[in-house]
């Protein structure tokens, strides 16, 4: 039996940091997208000014055109934020999928080389990511993603229409619609990078805690997870203080659904062998993670 594959301080040994920046900066690139499609639609209505108390812009616009070019609008961000639809989602093929299976390729590596059985059972990576449970744990991941991301486009459409209606209707300044619309823009994409840093470590470990669980259901492989925090100024105290305990796996999910504490989320989980009263097999082992936290 050898012992748990531990994270490197130094490093992000499964891309997740980079990961995050890379979608971040598509989220950006998409928003900028949006913005500019309101900014056009806003730029293609005539107007005339009108001088009362204050200056006012009369659009040469009705209810009916109105309505048609929103649709317009509408259809064409879900071409942007939705590009790939439920199955092939732009965020869940490019970023999330990718750091799923390397949270499952390090648990396999890491129950390969804790469990003789474990390792003989699954001798190649592939036999884990070809089996059902993995493809039917991947429709899972991409329905949640396609929720998401559906949830984000909606909140993004009505608000950037409303600003564009908004303007229409007050008869403001088309410069300032304009600025307002490219700022509401970078609010949804500061979002959308919420979403980024929050899916994509949660789907490295969320991979980590499924696989361990099928191990044990497959092989009889008894684990609990050896919590890894991020030890950093930021790392919330709740999440500091669990640095080197062990938790079972439905104990990780709980955490993770209560108190936003899946957000920003930089902790890591560790496959940890234990015996049938869920004592670690490398108690030592356990111990030096803990000291670290002091």
């Amino acid at each position: 039996m050898g012992k748990p594959i531990l994270p490197r301080n130094d490093a992000d040994p499964l891309g997740t940091d980079a990961a995050e920046r890379r979608a971040m900066a598509d989220f950006d690139r998409r928003m900028r997208q949006v913005a500019r499609l309101y900014r056009d639609a806003l730029a293609s209505v005539p107007y005339s000014v009108v001088t009362v108390n204050a200056q006012q812009y009369q659009f040469e616009l009705n209810p009916e055109i109105l309505a048609v070019m929103t649709a317009e609008i509408d259809r064409a961000v879900d071409r942007i934020l939705l590009e790939g639809g439920a199955d092939q989602l732009w965020f869940t093929v490019g970023y999330v999928v990718p750091s799923y299976q390397a949270g499952t390729a390090a648990a396999w590596r890491n129950l390969g080389a804790q469990a003789e059985r474990y390792k003989l059972g699954r001798p190649e990576l592939a036999s884990v990511l070809q089996s059902g449970p993995y493809r039917q744990r991947i429709q899972y991941l991409a329905a949640r993603q396609f929720e998401n991301m559906a949830g984000l486009t909606a909140e993004t459409k009505a608000s950037m229409a409303r600003i564009l209606t908004d303007g229409f209707a007050q008869g403001l300044n088309p410069r300032a619609v304009a600025k307002q619309l490219t700022e509401q823009a970078g609010i949804e994409a500061r979002r959308g990078h919420r979403i980024a840093r929050t899916e994509i470590g949660n789907a490295q470990r969320q991979a980590r805690l499924d696989e361990a669980q099928q191990a044990a259901a497959d092989f009889g492989v008894q684990s609990r997870m050896m919590w890894f925090s991020a030890l950093s100024p930021t790392t919330r105290e709740s999440h500091r203080v669990r640095h080197g305990n062990l938790y079972g796996a439905q104990d990780v999910r709980v955490f993770y659904t209560q108190d936003g504490n899946a957000v920003n989320c930089k902790c890591s989980v560790i496959e940890t062998l234990v015996n049938d009263r869920g004592e670690p097999l490398d108690p030592a082992l356990v111990d030096r993670v803990k000291a670290m936290r002091s």
